[in-house]
């Protein structure tokens, strides 16, 4: 079972091959290819499988307040066990199809990148 910070569920949405180094972005392609196959997820507010290869390792004050927005917009609870398509659809139907994506993370180094797909719906 993998375990994801809420946020990581934004960052798993719109990643596109960018990182912070190349083993970062292996990192994600791993990850993401596990995601696909729809596994149960551990949704922690707590270093995950990504934050491994994040040089700052989900450390900042930023992920944790991303993170308590997506559980609040989500309407979910921490330390709990989720399917991730289930997960995805309730960010798809709660966040993005609301346009709230800036109010979550307008202040990530990454926005420019998530906000733009977002707007054109990719």
């Amino acid at each position: 079972m993998l375990t994801l910070r809420p946020h990581h569920l934004l960052c798993t949405e719109f990643f596109e091959g960018r990182g912070y180094s190349d083993k970062f972005t292996e990192n994600m392609y791993r990850v993401i290819s596990e995601l696909e196959k729809n596994p149960e997820i551990f949704l922690a507010v707590k270093s995950d499988s990504i934050c491994s290869e994040c040089p700052k390792n989900c450390i900042s004050g930023k992920a944790f307040s991303y993170d308590m927005k997506i559980l609040e917009y989500c309407k979910l609870n921490e330390n709990n066990v989720f399917r991730y398509d289930d997960l995805k659809q309730k960010v798809k139907s709660e966040i993005l199809e609301k346009n709230l994506l800036k109010d979550i993370c307008g202040d990530c180094q990454w926005y420019s990148i998530c906000g733009k797909r977002n707007a054109d719906g990719k």
